[in-house]
């Protein structure tokens, strides 16, 4: 070890093992392992967020907004660093960022596929922002390695730079706030007595499958690869309405609608799937956690839908809310986020289907010059892990999904919107397509969603959709209108 390590002095006598290099004047902390996870050239990923603006935007006042975000936000700012083989966080430089982080283009764009930074996608920076602009339409999209933030914070993040961009539009001056680094998630649990446990995946899992399966070719792109659904303020409010008649939320209604939807494609004739539902429990939790105090924490609910023996999504709505409150009561929701979910190569069940729920996208204050049509996620996941995982598996047998379809539910203006996502080259876009068209004709057929039974429009399992469904999946005309 280096002299000028051994000078690190401790920050926080009682905090995180946050060091301060005595040459420099850096902090550096190490990155935990599923930190270092994103960040690997295999598993790498990058998460945002979208807005679709129109209006007249003041590019020199959303520059300003951004570094001011990155002022308050040190783990913004931070570098990756190897010292001893050790991945460490470290200081960077915030004037920097905010200058190379910041991308403004001038075009066209449609659809949701988008592409982060190269700067991002190679760790010179952890967070970016890309302003495009068609005339008064416009796409503002926060990249932020997942390392550095999860979906809540992103969309704090998100909230919080329009605070300050229409601060700035309007010539006026926020308090500034200034957060620490944030600390390691396991020790701030730790400190709150919750450990790593064994949790009961395997045996709730137990006979699960997916659709997908993983192959041995293929080139991917790094770019988000999304379809999806985004219904109208109508049906929003219908299907708000049967999850009440039923006695369920929205969420585990929505839930059991892509339940319905994932097993619709499979072979079997009575599939299970297994749902994971990432619960952010940080303002349950005693004492509550900061969002900005922690890079990624959140906990697991786990439901296999053979515990709804009809299949309907009614049912299977009232199996995830129980499950969901039980995990959450006993504690299985605190202790699944410091405990490892099993490997794929050793597990006895199929690939989760994750469904998040980011719920109602908070308002974003904005200047009377520009309104928000639209909001959407971003997720991008290096292909590089998987090639390699398939390239080196033993044997003619194909090696398991690490993960099935990932969804994220969201609501803004009043409308539902779902994405689906899926590891690239684990199920071809017709099948991800004919899911996404069963799960649209599910939501808009309230009244089987609450008598249950097959829905009239419904097409039989397996048919061949033929339909444009550009008119539901990934079309951004929605977003304009």
């Amino acid at each position: 070890m280096s002299e000028t390590l051994r000078t690190k002095v401790v920050l926080e006598s009682c905090g995180p093992r946050i060091a301060s290099d005595g040459e420099s004047g850096k902090v550096f902390r190490p990155l935990t392992f599923s930190e270092c996870s994103f960040i690997h050239p295999e598993s790498s990923e990058i998460i945002g967020a979208s807005l679709h603006l129109a209006g007249d935007l003041d590019i020199a006042a959303m520059r300003t907004a951004f570094g001011e975000l990155l002022l308050e936000y040190p783990i913004l700012t931070a570098t990756i660093s190897t010292v001893d083989d050790v991945p460490m966080f470290a200081a960077g430089d915030a004037a920097w960022v905010a200058a190379a982080g910041f991308g403004q283009s001038s075009g066209r764009w449609s659809g949701f596929t988008q592409r982060p930074p190269t700067l991002l996608a190679s760790l010179e920076l952890l967070c970016a922002l890309e302003v495009t602009s068609d005339s008064e339409e416009h796409r503002v999209t926060l990249w932020v390695s997942h390392c550095a933030t999860d979906g809540g914070g992103i969309i704090a993040l998100t909230k919080r730079i329009f605070e300050l961009f229409t601060a700035a539009t309007d010539g006026r001056q926020l308090a500034p706030r200034q957060f620490p680094f944030p600390r390691e998630p396991h020790l701030i649990m730790a400190e709150r007595g919750v450990v790593a446990e064994s949790v009961p995946y395997e045996r709730r899992l137990a006979h699960t499958t997916w659709s997908g399966t993983m192959t041995r070719t293929g080139q991917y792109d790094l770019a988000d690869d999304v379809e999806r659904i985004r219904v109208s303020r109508d049906t929003t409010a219908c299907l708000k309405g049967a999850a009440t008649t039923l006695g369920v939320s929205t969420h585990s209604l929505v839930a059991g609608a892509i339940a319905a939807a994932e097993a619709s494609v499979m072979e079997a004739a009575d599939p299970a799937v297994a749902l994971l539902f990432p619960v952010d429990f940080r303002s349950r939790i005693t004492p509550p956690i900061a969002p900005a105090e922690v890079t990624a924490l959140c906990g697991f609910s786990f439901v296999s839908t053979r515990c709804a023996a009809s299949g309907e999504p009614r049912d299977i709505a009232r199996v995830v809310q129980d499950q969901l409150r039980s995990d959450l009561a006993d504690g299985t929701v605190l202790r699944s986020s410091v405990s490892p979910m099993p490997a794929p190569s050793t597990r006895r069940h199929g690939p989760p289907v994750i469904i998040s729920n980011v719920g109602t996208f908070p308002a974003v204050e904005l200047p009377q010059c520009l309104i928000a049509r639209d909001f959407h996620s971003q997720i991008v996941r290096s292909a590089v892990g998987l090639q390699e995982w398939t390239r080196r598996w033993p044997g003619p047998d194909k090696p398991p999904v690490p993960v099935g379809s990932a969804y994220l539910i969201s609501v803004f203006c009043d409308r539902l919107s779902i994405e689906m996502r899926v590891l690239p080259g684990t199920l071809d876009r017709r099948t991800r397509c004919a899911i996404m068209a069963r799960l649209h004709t599910l939501l808009n057929d309230v009244d089987a969603l609450i008598r249950g039974g097959r829905p009239e429009s419904l097409a039989p399992a397996g048919a061949t959709v033929t339909s444009p469904l550009q008119q539901f999946v990934g079309d951004d005309r929605m977003a304009r209108r």
